[in-house]
C-alpha cells in the first residue's frame, strides 16, 4: 500500500478528518481531481464510534490543581473543565463564537445590554435543571473585589447580571463591547448550580461526569447519560494521567499507555512522526511564550531596562534551533500574526546587543546581574530557552542567573511572584480577550503587572467601536504600547503538536484556539 491509500484507507477508517487527508495527500504530490475522486466516496465521513475509553497522557498538571474553574491555570486543568463543565458560549476549531448553553444572543444597538436565551431541559450531574439563576450565579460569583478568579479581568465590564424569567440571562455592561460572546466563552465561566461549590464533587451540565480526582496525578471521568449535545461524548470514559515530562509523555505514547499527549517537543517531533502507528498534529495557532518581568516591584520597574532584556534575546535562533520550524518569532505583544487586527506594519525586534547596551546605559548601569526562573511548567523548550537567552545576553554585558524549578507548584509558587520568569499563553479568539485576562491593570493573570491608563482607556474604545478600521488603528496603539511600554519578552509563537495513536483514536483536527481539540477532546474524540 502506498502512502497515498494508506491515507484513503485512514480516511475511510474515520481516523484521519477530511482536512487532514487533503493537506496531507497534497504533500504527497497528489492531484486535486485524484484528492477529489477518494472525497466524493461516502466512506471520508469520518464516523464516530461509540464506546471505549479515552486516554490522554498530559503535561501542565500540578498538585495545586483543583475541579473549580475559577482557578485552573494550566493545560490539565482546562481539559478537565471542558470535560466536566459548558460555557455560555463556545469556540469552535476556527475560533469562531457558536453557542453552547446559551441558545442564542442578541445585542442592544450600542452593544450595551445582551440577553442570552438559554437551551432547555438540560440537565447538571446531579439531575438539576439548569435555568438561568444557575447562570447569574455562575457569572456573578467571579465578579467584585473579593473574588477569587482568574476571570476578573473578563467580568470586569460587566455592570449587572440578571434572570429575565427562566431561560433568558441579561448582561448589562458599563460600556459596549461587540465581542461579548467570546469573553462568555472564557474556560473559567463554566456553568455550575447556583450557589455550588463543592469543587470536591463537582457538578456541571459537560459530557462526563468525575469518578475519581487526584490533583496533579489523574483523573476518570464516565459519560454524562443525560449529555444534552448531539453528536459528542462518544467514549465511555475519559481518563487523564498527568506527565510532565515531555520523554516520559512520548515514551507513553509510543508504547501505547495512552492513547493522546500534549506538548511533544518540537525537537522530536520529526523522529516520532517516522512511528507508523503514531498521528502528529501540529496546528499554527496564537500559542506564545513569554518572559514577563514585573514593571511594578523590583529591578525591571526601569522600562530601560526591560528594553535591554528585550534586545538581548535571539529570537531567530530560538525558533530555528528550538521550536525546529513549528512556530515563528513574537514581537514582544501577544496579538498573532494571522489575527485581522495584527498591526502588520510594526518592524520585528532583533537580536541587537549593542542596542541593548544603550539601553543599560540609559538605565546608569554597564553591567546588569538578574535572576531568571525557568522551568518545563512553563512550556517543553523553556529551559533550553533559558539557556541559549543567558548565552545571548552574555554579549550585551547581561548575567541572567538561572533559577530551575521544579514543574509541580510552578504556577502558585513562581509565576506571578518572582520578578523575571517564563509563562506561556494559549491563544485568544480576540484581542479583547486576552488583553483583558492578562494586559489591563488589576487583571487577575497580568503576569507582569503592567498598567497604563491609555493603553486600558485604547482597550475599552476598542471594545465598543463597530468600525473596523477605527477598531484596527485602536488596537494597533495597543500593540505598540505593549510592545515598547510592556514587561513581557514574547520570543516566540509557538504550534501546537498533540500526538495519538492512529489504532485508537478518531475524529482529530486541528484547532486554532487551544492544543488538545481546543481542550475539549474528551467531547470531540473518539476510541477506535
Amino acid at each position: 500500500m502506498n502512502e497515498f491509500d494508506y491515507q484513503k484507507h485512514l480516511l475511510e477508517l474515520g481516523r484521519v478528518s477530511r482536512r487532514q487527508f487533503i493537506h496531507r495527500t497534497a504533500a504527497l504530490g497528489a492531484s486535486a481531481a485524484l484528492i477529489g475522486t477518494a472525497l466524493s466516496r461516502p466512506a471520508w465521513a469520518n464516523e464516530p464510534v461509540k464506546g471505549g475509553t479515552l486516554k490522554f497522557g498530559m503535561g501542565g498538571g500540578s498538585t495545586t490543581d483543583s475541579m473549580n474553574p475559577s482557578t485552573a491555570t494550566d493545560s490539565v486543568a482546562i481539559s478537565q473543565v471542558h470535560t466536566t463543565y459548558n460555557h455560555l458560549v463556545e469556540l469552535n476549531s476556527n475560533r469562531e463564537a457558536i453557542p453552547e448553553l446559551a441558545l442564542s444572543w442578541e445585542p442592544s444597538s450600542d452593544a450595551v445590554t445582551w440577553a442570552f436565551k438559554l437551551r432547555k431541559d438540560v440537565e447538571f450531574h446531579n439531575g438539576k435543571t439548569m435555568d438561568a439563576h444557575d447562570v447569574v450565579y455562575s457569572i456573578q460569583r467571579h465578579m467584585g473585589p473579593d473574588a477569587q478568579t482568574a476571570a476578573s479581568g473578563v467580568v470586569a465590564g460587566i455592570e449587572e447580571v440578571r434572570a429575565d424569567g427562566s431561560d433568558t440571562v441579561i448582561i448589562t455592561l458599563k460600556g459596549g463591547n461587540a465581542d461579548l460572546p467570546y469573553l462568555m466563552a472564557d474556560y473559567h465561566l463554566a456553568i455550575v448550580p447556583d450557589g455550588f461549590d463543592d469543587w470536591a464533587n463537582a457538578v456541571g451540565t459537560g459530557p462526563y461526569m468525575v469518578e475519581h480526582y487526584e490533583a496533579g496525578v489523574e483523573s476518570k471521568h464516565v459519560r454524562n447519560p443525560n449529555y444534552w449535545k448531539e453528536g459528542r461524548a462518544h467514549a465511555d470514559a475519559v481518563e487523564y494521567t498527568v506527565i510532565n515530562d515531555a520523554t516520559a509523555r512520548s515514551a507513553a505514547l509510543t508504547s501505547g499507555q495512552v492513547s493522546v499527549i500534549n506538548r511533544i517537543s518540537k525537537r522530536t517531533v520529526d523522529l516520532m512522526k517516522r512511528n507508523q502507528a503514531l498521528e502528529i498534529l501540529n496546528s499554527p495557532a496564537g500559542q506564545h511564550y513569554t518572559l514577563p518581568m514585573h514593571t511594578q516591584e523590583g529591578p525591571l520597574t526601569d522600562p530601560n531596562l526591560r528594553l535591554a532584556l528585550k534586545h538581548a534575546i535571539d529570537r531567530e535562533a530560538l525558533v530555528n534551533t528550538l521550536l525546529s520550524g513549528y512556530g515563528r518569532a513574537g514581537n514582544d505583544h501577544p496579538i498573532p500574526d494571522f489575527d485581522q487586527y495584527f498591526d502588520s506594519s510594526m518592524a520585528q525586534r532583533a537580536y541587537d546587543p549593542d542596542r541593548a547596551k544603550h539601553y543599560l546605559r540609559e538605565a546608569g548601569v554597564e553591567d546588569f546581574t538578574i535572576q531568571l526562573h525557568t522551568s518545563e511548567a512553563a512550556f517543553p523548550e523553556a529551559v533550553d530557552t533559558a539557556q541559549m537567552y543567558q548565552e545571548a545576553a552574555r554579549a550585551a554585558g547581561i548575567n541572567l542567573e538561572l533559577v530551575r524549578a521544579p514543574a509541580d507548584g510552578y504556577w502558585s509558587d513562581i509565576w506571578l511572584n518572582v520578578p523575571f520568569c517564563m509563562s506561556y499563553w494559549g491563544g485568544r479568539a480576540t484581542p479583547d480577550m486576552m488583553y483583558s485576562i492578562a494586559y489591563t491593570c488589576g487583571a487577575a493573570w497580568n503576569e507582569t503587572h503592567y498598567c497604563s491608563d491609555e493603553f486600558d482607556q485604547l482597550v475599552r474604545e476598542a471594545r465598543a467601536e463597530l468600525d473596523q478600521a477605527r477598531r484596527k488603528e485602536l488596537y494597533a496603539r495597543a500593540q505598540e504600547l505593549v510592545h515598547m511600554e510592556g514587561g513581557n519578552i514574547i520570543p516566540m509563537f509557538a504550534d501546537y503538536v498533540d500526538g495519538y495513536r492512529r489504532d485508537e483514536v478518531g475524529g482529530y483536527e486541528e484547532d486554532f484556539v487551544f492544543e488538545m481539540v481546543g481542550h475539549r477532546g474528551a467531547e470531540r474524540l473518539w476510541a477506535l
